[in-house]
């Protein structure tokens, strides 16, 4: 079986986000019935529903990681160009009075 760009961009993307990757795994071993052992429609619709519960908690941490390190270079970007450059010309406290 070859795989696709489609194929190798989604399983790159998957390696960047390990717990995503985990839980899509588990999701594909309750369609595969993995663990043997008898696995009728209720029991597959819990697993179902615990696993994406679990996918959506990963889901939202990932989003909000990435959200504060994109905000992050954002601001160091914009304070950067707030920064002078170049060498300060001031010689000391100015005299209120002469």
């Amino acid at each position: 079986m070859t795989m696709n760009e489609q194929d190798k961009v989604l399983l790159a993307r998957l390696n960047q986000n390990p717990q995503l990757r985990q839980r899509v795994e588990e999701l594909l071993n309750i369609v595969e019935n993995t663990e043997g052992g008898s696995l009728n429609a209720h029991k597959a619709e819990q697993s179902v529903i615990d696993e994406l519960q679990k996918l959506g908690n990963d889901v939202l941490h990932s989003w909000a990681d990435h959200a504060v390190k994109e905000s992050t270079k954002k601001l160091h970007n914009d304070v950067s160009g707030l920064h002078k450059k170049g060498k300060k010309k001031f010689d000391g406290i100015v005299p209120l009075v002469k």
